[in-house]
């Protein structure tokens, strides 16, 4: 990803780079597992850092062909955003959500283009049947954040989907809640995922966020399902605006979207 062996360029400038904690939860994991005594006190922790990292490559990770990684990205402006932005900590969850998105949506349309135009939607999705453009914008809510800030992102989706499609059609906002590692009973829902949701309604009944028609909210939970076996759910729920607008397709992009991963003290699975 980084065509940086053992990431010992970013580590040296970023040492608390998501993908360097990966990296090492990773390698300290396959470590334990090795030597058979994986069952100890922050195993778990490892995988779920472990899982995680598996959920969000899962839609669009692949063997590269040749010396380069992203090769599997086609637009070339595309593929060179996505280089200078990784390296970044605080722009990499953003670009890794934004494939995941990419990678899920590419499974269920016509065609699916990553743009990576500062000031417009991160998407160009084009269906199948009808054969209907749509424009798709990905945030990320952090865990730090007030729920409240869902409303600004939602509204600025909503000018970046106007600057790619105009006045001619609604888009998709793709809102990805960051969730902790604590584990939730199962059938309930994080407090602030829920808090979230409430802002997400009230934004789509706004005037603010008029060229939004759907928001679709990804979270993940983690429960458990006996004494040594955890899960990773990927949940996705997709709300529309209360109000009339303008015509648009609605594809169930969000059932492609949901899905579980099982881990335990012995190893991941699925």
């Amino acid at each position: 990803m980084f065509e940086d062996r053992g990431l010992s360029a970013l580590r040296a400038k970023y040492p608390h780079h998501p993908a360097v904690l990966q990296f090492d939860a990773l390698d300290q994991l396959s470590q334990q597992l090795a030597r058979r005594n994986a069952n100890t006190t922050g195993a778990e922790d490892m995988f779920r850092g472990v899982a995680r990292f598996q959920a969000d490559r899962s839609s669009w990770a692949s063997d590269p062909k040749g010396d380069d990684y992203w090769s599997f990205v086609e637009d070339r402006r595309a593929r060179a955003q996505i280089r200078s932005r990784i390296g970044n900590p605080n722009d990499f969850g953003d670009v890794i959500t934004e494939l995941y998105v990419w990678g899920r949506l590419r499974e269920h349309v016509k065609s699916c283009q990553l743009i990576e135009t500062p000031g417009k939607a991160d998407l160009l999705v084009t269906t199948a049947s009808p054969s209907v453009e749509i424009a798709g914008e990905v945030k990320r809510i952090h865990r730090q954040s007030d729920s409240r800030r869902v409303r600004k992102s939602i509204a600025k989706g909503s000018k970046q989907i106007y600057a790619t499609l105009g006045d001619s059609n609604v888009g998709d906002v793709f809102l990805h809640i960051e969730t902790g590692d604590n584990e939730i009973q199962f059938g309930t829902r994080p407090h602030f995922v829920s808090e979230c949701l409430v802002q997400v309604r009230r934004e789509l009944g706004s005037n603010s966020s008029s060229h939004v028609g759907r928001v679709i909210v990804l979270w993940d939970e983690f429960f458990r399902m006996s004494h040594d076996l955890l899960a990773l759910r990927r949940n996705v729920e997709a709300i529309a605006r209360t109000n009339s607008g303008p015509q648009e397709i609605q594809p169930p992009w969000e059932l492609g979207m949901t899905m579980m991963m099982l881990f335990s003290a012995s190893g991941p699975g699925g």
